[in-house]
């Protein structure tokens, strides 16, 4: 179910992109791929969001704020948090399958998601529009996202690779006390 372009408009971008001046960007990866035109912009920033308060007596609450698909690295915050006893808040739709998180403790599309996270996690191989990712660093949730995502720089941010399931949970297990199950 993965979008795939056109080889005809691939290459007709990859033409523009050669012959292009400049590249004008808020997004530091794709920036990083032109570093002799590059002019990097910075992010238009959100208002920071309401939270709420303390609630350190329920288990953490991690939202992956995209759609349930490779890309966005919802295999690897599977994997990432099999072990751990957290809530997570998916923010959109279950691209790869209704079963997808069968067995895991998960809430669809949240209005109040921004209240309640704990930590925003996007360790996505691409991310063009990071704009969750951006309103929950400047309202001060922890995020946890890789390189593709662009947002290098933001506060409260933490840098994974992507495809690093370990990785990742190291860098949950850093972000937010979460107990993992007695065997």
């Amino acid at each position: 179910g993965d979008f795939r372009a056109d080889a005809a408009l691939v290459a007709a971008e990859r033409e523009a992109l050669k012959n292009a001046r400049a590249i004008i960007t808020p997004h530091s990866d794709v920036a990083a791929l032109f570093p002799d035109r590059a002019r990097l912009l910075d992010w238009e920033m959100p208002r920071p969001g309401a939270r709420r308060a303390n609630h350190k007596n329920e288990k953490p609450v991690l939202v992956f704020p995209a759609a349930t698909v490779g890309r966005k690295g919802c295999y690897e915050l599977r994997e990432a948090i099999a072990s751990l006893d957290v809530k997570l808040i998916v923010l959109g739709p279950p691209t790869e399958g209704a079963e997808f998180w069968k067995g895991f403790d998960v809430e669809r599309g949240s209005e109040n998601w921004l209240e309640v996270a704990d930590l925003v996690v996007l360790p996505a191989f691409v991310e063009h529009k990071p704009r969750r990712l951006l309103l929950a660093a400047v309202s001060g949730v922890p995020v946890i996202a890789t390189a593709s995502c662009g947002v290098e720089g933001v506060p409260n941010l933490s840098n994974v690779p992507p495809g690093d399931s370990g990785a990742l949970k190291k860098a949950i297990l850093e972000s937010v006390r979460t107990p993992t199950p007695s065997a």
